[in-house]
């Protein structure tokens, strides 16, 4: 108890720091009320976690902190949800219901959307809001959840497909439809957007604390609630962060999006110092992951932001050229060279697991063209995928992609990449419009598209794992919400 108690207050503190530092900063952006509404649902949800050992009596005490703390108005609800949507790990468990084995399993995302947009969700849907024209991607969200309905039933009984349904809606289709609905203005989508990187700097200087004091300090979480899914690993002599994702790689996906949502928000602050803060801070929480996957997004993200912009392609290449630069200088350091060492396709450091993907892509091309229209509900068992079993005994699907097309074949994959990156080409078109957006809307079509990219690079490395799916789905309807408003911004 007294290290958990120890862990809570270096949280805690981290997180004091931060909001010292980040108050005066983005409350002129979010207002107070709504910035002291984060704060104080952040709290609670972290001591809750952090102090109640059962998971119940958590789950219930953190369903009430997020029903009571933000304020009730649907859009700090929908700003709360994007400044908490990490805030506790993804433990889970099952709601128990009279008759059948269980109702649904429930962990912190799906209990995010239960209690802080199904609300929203239902207001909106008694407005009408759902009636208006859908697009090709709104469409294709809606498809897959009839086609997991469909898929679900080929290896279970009715009631164990419709439980996976309910909660492939609560984890996908009732943040996408609301969130890509609910923000409608420019001010909405800015206050989103900074109690996101609000909540990604305390993140990154949790992440920093556990790889210099090579202290994880999420593990008094998962004591508590005894789950060993936290796996903690070091890498070129780093200790690799996971803060309360459960795994670097995850981490690192979140603050690669945090660092495209900043590349927008800086343009609106008052104090242009402190978003180079924020900037040094997320990327340093980012180097803690030592995950080359989102370090490979996060650069492409960047890339493209300044690409995208005024006289792009030069600045690009100067950037570019500043990075070989800071690369070369950075190898001729000792500590440099182990840092040059992690890099992919560069470094040997952990090389094996670059090896590992490539091997993966092809033995599930095998296994994909067994079941090339709707995929099979265990993929895993045919010898070309047992043969990936590692040390651990697992086989890691480190690839969503094949994830995806492996469970739900080459029908489920197109549906995905209609959600998920069809946004992207008009993104684009708007940014290539005639009738040019005005220039703080611009950069935040460069931002979307920059990021959306990225993490569909990123998605290519990881599975579907920890907060990611929430994490990609949020991305993907802060895209369709600026598709739906964007040109009635003032």
């Amino acid at each position: 108890m007294i290290q958990d108690l120890k862990a809570l207050i270096v949280v805690v503190g981290i997180f004091f720091l931060a909001r010292r530092f980040l108050r005066p900063v983005l409350m002129p952006i979010t207002g107070a009320a709504t910035f002291d509404g984060w704060v104080k649902t952040w709290l609670g949800i972290t001591v809750v976690a952090f102090l109640v050992p059962s998971y119940w009596p958590a789950m219930i005490l953190i369903g009430a902190v997020l029903l009571t703390m933000p304020a009730r108005n649907p859009e700090a609800r929908v700003a709360t949800y994007f400044g908490v949507m990490c805030a506790a790990p993804t433990l889970n468990g099952d709601v128990p219901f009279p008759g059948i084995n269980y109702l649904i399993e429930l962990d912190y995302t799906r209990l995010l959307s239960l209690t802080l947009l199904l609300p929203v969700g239902m207001r909106m849907y008694r407005e009408g809001v759902f009636r208006g024209r859908w697009e090709v991607w709104d469409r294709a969200m809606a498809i897959s959840v009839l086609l997991a309905l469909a898929l679900g039933m080929r290896d279970t009984t009715f009631t164990g497909a419709l439980r996976g349904t309910v909660e492939l809606v609560l984890s996908v289709t009732v943040p996408y439809f609301v969130l890509s609905r609910a923000i409608r203005t420019r001010q909405q989508f800015d206050v989103c957007i900074a109690l996101f990187v609000a909540g990604m700097v305390v993140v990154a200087g949790i992440a920093m604390f556990e790889t210099l004091r090579h202290w994880k300090v999420y593990d008094a979480v998962t004591e508590l609630y005894r789950d060993r899914s936290f796996r903690y690993e070091n890498r070129g002599g780093f200790s690799r962060a996971s803060v309360s994702f459960g795994t670097p790689i995850a981490l690192g996906f979140a603050l690669a999006l945090a660092l495209g949502a900043l590349m927008y928000l800086r343009q609106l602050l008052a104090r242009p110092r402190a978003g180079s803060i924020m900037l040094l801070v997320i990327c340093a929480g980012l180097f803690s992951t030592v995950s080359r996957g989102p370090w490979i997004g996060a650069v492409m993200m960047i890339g493209l932001f300044v690409m995208l912009g005024r006289d792009g392609v030069r600045k690009a290449v100067q950037l570019g050229l500043a990075g070989v630069l800071a690369l070369g200088l950075l190898a001729m350091t000792p500590a440099g060279k182990n840092i040059v060492e992690l890099l992919p396709f560069v470094g040997d450091t952990r090389s094996d697991t670059v090896d590992y993907r490539f091997r993966l892509i092809t033995a599930a091309r095998q296994t994909f063209t067994r079941n090339p229209w709707f995929g099979t509900n265990n993929p895993l068992r045919y010898p070309e995928m047992q043969a990936m079993r590692q040390g651990q005994g697992i086989i890691d699907l480190v690839n969503t992609y094949i994830q995806v097309g492996l469970y739900t074949g080459g029908v489920g994959l197109v549906i995905f990449l209609l959600s998920v990156a069809w946004p992207v080409l008009p993104l684009h078109r708007e940014l290539r419009s005639r009738n040019a957006l005005p220039p703080v809307t611009s950069d935040a079509c460069r931002a979307l598209l920059a990021s959306q990219m990225g993490s569909l690079l990123i998605i290519g490395t990881v599975s579907a794992v920890s907060f990611i799916p929430a994490l990609m789905w949020a991305n993907t309807a802060l895209c369709v919400a600026f598709l739906r408003s964007a040109r009635q911004w003032n």
